[in-house]
């Protein structure tokens, strides 16, 4: 079993987050169950997920978020401002190529401001750490998206994902999620590659 490494949080491990190429908006709409244009799910099996939510935050059901169920999601919920974050470590033997994407799939919400912080490991030892971007929603206005040089940001009908390129091979994903305005619960359906 692969632990997570505690990059300035929770993963003392090896993370899937990491995104790839320049910015994106992608709009389509044709994701697919188990994989889609999204990403490919890493977690599942005896996968583990380790969580740590910041004061006035929680994560409910984190381990859905790398259970390799693209349609399940685990849920953080913050009183305005707050985050936490969320590491995923492949089950033993599973090992994701570098030159990959890593990072982590979100449904789309009605509110708030989300920077999102991708680290990757591979047994423990950090291998890439990036703040992929910021995605803030507003009430009936459409999302305004701030994707960092070197991350990969697709938006969806339903969903958005952030991630970097990875350097190297790895077996964990990290993603360290600041809110800010939020006004309903962020659904996180998992942490994945591309």
């Amino acid at each position: 079993m692969k632990t997570w490494l505690r990059a300035g949080s929770v993963c003392c491990g090896v993370l899937l987050g990491a995104c790839s190429g320049g910015s994106g908006g992608d709009n389509g709409s044709d994701e697919r169950s188990g994989s889609s244009a999204f990403c490919d799910a890493v977690g599942g099996g005896a996968a583990t997920v380790t969580a740590a939510a910041e004061p006035g935050s929680t994560f409910e059901q984190a381990p859905a978020a790398f259970d390799g169920d693209l349609a399940s999601a685990a849920v953080l919920s913050s009183t305005g401002s707050g985050g936490g974050t969320l590491c995923g470590t492949a089950q033993a033997g599973v090992t994701v190529a570098g030159g990959r994407v890593a990072g982590v799939l979100f449904s789309r919400v009605d509110t708030g401001t989300y920077t999102i912080t991708i680290n990757t490991y591979q047994d423990g030892t950090p291998v890439d750490s990036t703040t992929a971007g910021t995605q803030s929603f507003r009430d009936g206005m459409p999302m305004v998206q701030n994707c960092m040089p070197g991350a990969t940001c697709i938006v969806r009908q339903d969903g958005w994902y952030v991630g970097i390129d990875t350097s190297a091979p790895i077996n964990a994903i990290e993603a360290v999620i600041a809110v800010n305005g939020a006004t309903a619960p962020l659904p996180i359906r998992e942490l994945c590659v591309q």
